[in-house]
């Protein structure tokens, strides 16, 4: 889980230091990653035993 946040990292600061698509990249980048691991974590049946 440390991958999102290291991307969104990178993107402020790309950002911030004036290489906009870069940054706007690595917004892209970490909206892919996000939706991908949410649809990956979301199809799996939970283990609930009441």
């Amino acid at each position: 889980m440390f991958l999102p946040f290291a991307i969104a990292l990178v993107g402020a600061v790309s950002i911030y230091s004036g290489r906009k698509q870069v940054g706007f990249g690595g917004g892209a980048l970490l909206l892919l990653i996000t939706v991908v691991w949410f649809g990956q974590h979301v199809t799996d049946p939970l283990a609930l035993s009441f």
